[in-house]
C-alpha cells in the first residue's frame, strides 16, 4: 500500500515529462499501481514508457527545438 508520500510523488512526477512506466521503476512499484494512484487524483498521462526527463526545460527542448 502507497503513502500518502509517495501518492503526492506519483503525482508530481507526471508534470515534470515522465511517464507512468518510468514513474513505477523510479518508486519500486508495480506500472498498475501508478495508474492507480493516478486515477484516484484524476490526473491522465501517457504510459510508455520513453527517457526519462529531468526538468520541464528538456521537455520544451526535447519537443519545441528552438531555431
Amino acid at each position: 500500500m502507497l503513502r500518502r508520500e509517495d501518492v503526492m510523488v506519483i503525482q508530481a512526477l507526471p508534470q515534470r515529462g515522465l511517464y507512468q512506466c518510468d514513474i513505477a521503476e523510479q518508486m519500486c512499484v508495480h506500472p498498475r499501481t501508478v495508474r492507480r494512484a493516478l486515477a484516484w487524483c484524476g490526473a491522465s498521462t501517457a504510459r510508455h514508457s520513453r527517457k526519462s526527463v529531468s526538468t520541464a526545460s528538456e521537455v520544451d527542448n526535447r519537443h519545441f527545438p528552438r531555431a
